[in-house]
C-alpha cells in the first residue's frame, strides 16, 4: 500500500500571514476533485477495534507539517541542522524559516516518497497517530522507559531559549546543531480546539505530537542506554492542550517555568515586532502578536475593540491569561517544577545546576538580561502591578507561589 504520494498541508498556523484558511480550503477542494475517488489510508492495515475507526482517512485529511518534511527530508539527505538560530537569545528580527518550509513542503514531500527511510518515518508518525488518538497508553509507557523529558515553559521572551540552549550544552550537544523541531516551542503545534475549512485543531495537535514522537526517535535512534535519555524541550503552547502534554511526556518529567515582567516582556515584543506602532495601539505583525489577538478573543474581546486598544493593555491581558492558566493547567501538579524569574544570576543559577546535575564541565554562557524598561514606561507601573497581584492570587489558590518581587526586580 502506498502511504502517502505528494501532498502536505501549505502551512500549520490557521493565522499566516501567506495562508490563509479560506486559501487552504480551496486548495483542499480543488486537490479532491482532482484525485476524485482515490484515496489513500493511513499507516499499515490492521483489523482490531481500536483502529476501524480510522479506515478510510486519507493523507489528505491527516497531512503532515512542513517542519516534519523538512526534519526528514535533511535526515534522509544527510544535510543536518548546523546553523540553527532558535538559541540566539539576543535575537530580534522576524524569521521567514518557518514560511520558506511552508513553500518547499510539497516539493520536498514528492521526492521523499522514493525514500524508504522517509517513508518509515511516515509509517511511524501515523503509528503514533493511531496509538494516541485511540489512547494506547503501552507505546507511552515505553517512550517514558527510554526518554525523561526536561519542559522549559513560559511566555514568549521569558529567557526559555537561553536555558534550553544551556541544557543542551550540558548533554554534550552544540545547541545550534540541534533541530528546532526537538528543541524549540514551534513543535508540537498546539492552538486552542477550533474547526472549519482549516480542518478540526484538536486532531492536528494529535498528529503534531506524533510526529514530534517520530523525530525524536529518528533523531535518538541507537542512543539507548541504561537510563532514560534526558530530553530538554521548549513547550510553550503545551499551555492549549496541557493534559494531553502532561500524559504524553510522562509522569517524570520536570518542568522549568520562566516568568519575566509584563512590561519588560511586553517591550521585547514589541521590539521583536518591528517597533511600537506609530499609533500606540495593537497592531498584528509577527506570530506572537498572532497569539496574542486569538488568545484575548477567546475571553470575548473582539477585533474591533482591538483595533482602539492600547498596546499595553492587550499584551498584559494575554501575560495575565498565560500565566493563570498555566497555574491551572495540571502541568505542575506534581510539583516537579521550578520557578525561573528573568533575570541573569537566576537564569545562569539554574543553568549552572543543570551541569553540574549531568556532570558537564563546559562553561555555562552569560545570560544577557536587557535594560530595565520599568522607568521608561512609569505609565504602565499600575496596570502590570494589578496584573502580578490577580496572577499570583490565582498561584496561590493551587499552592503555588508567584514570584512578583524577583520579577519586579527585573522589569
Amino acid at each position: 500500500m502506498e502511504m502517502l504520494k505528494e501532498r502536505t498541508h501549505p502551512c500549520e498556523d490557521t493565522d499566516s500571514p501567506v495562508f490563509d484558511a479560506a486559501g487552504r480550503e480551496s486548495r483542499n477542494q480543488e486537490a479532491r476533485q482532482k484525485d476524485g475517488a482515490r484515496t489513500q489510508e493511513i499507516g499499515p492495515h490492521r483489523t482490531d477495534d481500536a483502529s476501524a475507526g480510522l479506515s478510510g482517512l486519507s493523507a489528505e485529511d491527516l497531512p503532515l507539517s512542513p517542519i516534519f518534511v523538512d526534519f526528514i527530508a535533511r535526515k534522509c539527505d544527510g544535510m543536518g541542522f548546523d546553523g540553527q538560530v532558535w538559541p540566539n537569545q539576543l535575537s530580534e528580527e522576524l524569521s521567514a524559516e518557518n514560511v520558506d518550509m511552508a513553500r518547499c513542503a510539497e516539493y520536498r514531500l514528492r521526492l521523499l516518497v522514493s525514500s524508504p527511510q522517509a517513508q518509515r518515518a511516515i509509517t511511524r508518525t501515523y503509528e503514533w497517530f493511531r496509538e494516541l488518538i485511540t489512547g494506547r497508553v503501552d507505546a507511552l509507557r515505553e517512550l517514558h522507559r527510554q526518554y525523561q523529558f526536561v519542559a522549559i515553559i513560559g511566555i514568549p521572551r521569558s529567557g526559555g531559549s537561553y536555558l534550553t540552549a544551556e541544557f543542551y550544552k550540558s548533554l554534550g550537544f552544540n545547541p545550534e546543531a540541534v533541530p528546532a523541531a526537538l528543541a524549540h516551542d514551534g513543535v508540537p503545534e498546539a492552538r486552542p480546539v477550533n474547526a472549519g475549512g482549516f480542518g478540526n485543531t484538536w486532531v492536528q495537535i494529535v498528529l503534531r505530537m506524533a510526529e514530534f514522537l517520530t523525530m525524536l526517535e529518528t533523531e535518538y535512534e541507537g542512543r539507548k542506554g541504561d537510563r532514560p535519555i534526558l530530553i530538554p524541550k521548549k513547550i510553550v503552547k503545551g499551555i492549549y492542550a496541557p493534559g494531553f502534554f502532561r500524559i504524553v511526556l510522562g509522569p517524570s518529567t520536570e518542568y522549568v517555568v520562566t516568568v519575566r515582567h509584563p512590561i519588560a516582556s511586553c517591550i521585547s515584543t514589541i521590539e521583536k515586532s518591528g517597533g511600537m506602532p506609530a499609533s500606540g495601539k495593537f497592531a498584528v505583525r509577527s506570530a506572537i502578536e498572532r497569539w496574542i489577538v486569538r488568545d484575548i478573543m477567546l475571553t470575548g474581546v473582539v477585533r474591533t475593540e482591538l483595533r482602539s486598544c492600547d498596546y499595553f493593555d492587550a499584551y498584559v491581558r494575554y501575560w495575565e491569561q498565560f500565566y493563570m492558566n498555566l497555574a491551572l493547567s495540571g502541568l505542575l501538579a506534581h510539583r516537579r517544577c521550578t520557578i525561573v524569574p528573568y533575570g541573569r544570576h537566576s537564569m545562569e543559577d539554574v543553568a549552572r545546576a543543570f551541569h553540574a546535575r549531568v556532570g558537564s564541565t563546559a562553561s555555562v554562557s552569560a545570560f544577557v538580561a536587557h535594560e530595565n524598561h520599568g522607568e521608561r514606561h512609569a505609565a504602565w507601573a499600575e496596570r502590570s502591578e494589578l496584573a502580578l497581584q490577580r496572577v499570583s492570587a490565582v498561584w496561590q489558590t493551587v499552592g503555588l507561589r508567584f514570584p512578583v518581587g524577583e520579577v519586579a526586580a527585573c522589569s
